[in-house]
């Protein structure tokens, strides 16, 4: 059991001793949890290291509210209108606009309602109904509500691409939105940024956000 409480990003239970909180399951972060830099030991939740007593490193502070008010501010403008992102990768050193998790990256600052975006797509292309169906059944971070993005939120997670591993052929994906006849969906080519409607029973991959 650890010594350094946490507060669940699902539910919002606070203080949560256990690995996994006791409410809704959802698992530790991942960066709640660090290797000593000291000694090797791997996957500690305590403040200093049992082997060789090594503390915790801090965090690096962020940016004040106001520098992160005016960065938001030109991030969502960026996106919203199909504008380079400039300094936004996630080797800048000022302020990426997503976290690496692993598994998902976590934007910094939320765009209506998509918070985090699957880093990996489906191993596999999918007709749209079964799409629907891969990100109901998706359990990834402790999450269990991916669901696939609308058109509008595919065309932003082009717009930052540079975080996906793009292979050569997953280049079509699903959104959730519905052409007026439902027999047809909209999708987004990753490669080059085409969108268009297309059967439903016709392949495509998907990246599942939440």
């Amino acid at each position: 059991m650890s010594n350094e409480t946490w507060n669940c990003p699902k539910c919002g239970k606070q203080e949560v001793t256990s690995k996994f909180c006791p409410d809704c399951g959802t698992k530790k972060p991942e960066s709640l949890i660090w290797n000593c830099p000291n000694c090797g030991r791997k996957e500690l939740e305590s403040k200093f290291c049992p082997n060789c007593g090594t503390k915790k490193p801090e965090a690096k502070k962020g940016l004040t509210p106001e520098e992160m008010a005016a960065e938001r501010a030109r991030i969502r403008e960026a996106l919203l209108s199909n504008k380079p992102i400039s300094g936004s990768k996630p080797t800048n050193k000022v302020f990426p606009i997503y976290i690496d998790m692993g598994d998902y990256l976590e934007l910094t600052f939320p765009i209506g309602n998509l918070h985090m975006i699957e880093k990996n797509c489906s191993p596999t292309h999918m007709g749209w109904e079964q799409a629907m169906q891969y990100a109901k059944n998706l359990r990834k971070g402790g999450f269990n509500d991916w669901r696939v993005p609308t058109k509008e939120e595919l065309e932003l997670m082009y717009r930052m691409k540079f975080g996906f591993e793009i292979k050569e052929n997953d280049n079509w994906f699903w959104s959730s939105t519905l052409d007026e006849e439902p027999e047809f969906a909209w999708f987004v080519n990753f490669k080059s940024g085409y969108e268009n409607f297309n059967y439903v029973e016709l392949n495509g991959y998907v990246r599942c956000v939440r």
